[in-house]
């Protein structure tokens, strides 16, 4: 488990912050001392010199639309994703 402290414009969408999620996972800093939070910070990229394959984003069992807007709440504070992979369903804090 990993921790992060985000930050992203509200049109920012779910698949924006996946990437970056996983670009900062890849890193060797964060492989090297996951025990402490990383700031990640979400922005656009451009898709069309990118053609890395984004991995999904879970919650529970659900499966996260990417096109979503994070500012429709479909992340919220406190929550445990799971990228690439549904994630167990764990009693998280309320918004």
């Amino acid at each position: 488990m990993h921790d992060f402290i985000v930050t992203a414009q509200p049109d920012s969408t779910v698949g924006e912050l996946a990437d970056a999620l996983d670009r900062a996972l890849a890193e060797p800093r964060r492989r090297a001392f996951p025990e402490q939070p990383l700031k990640l910070v979400v922005d656009r990229q451009d898709e069309a010199s990118d053609n890395r394959t984004v991995p999904s984003l879970w919650t529970g069992s659900t499966r996260l639309d990417p096109r979503a807007r994070l500012g429709e709440g479909a992340v919220h504070d406190g929550m445990a994703l799971g990228l690439g992979e549904p994630v167990a369903d764990e009693d998280e804090p309320e918004a």
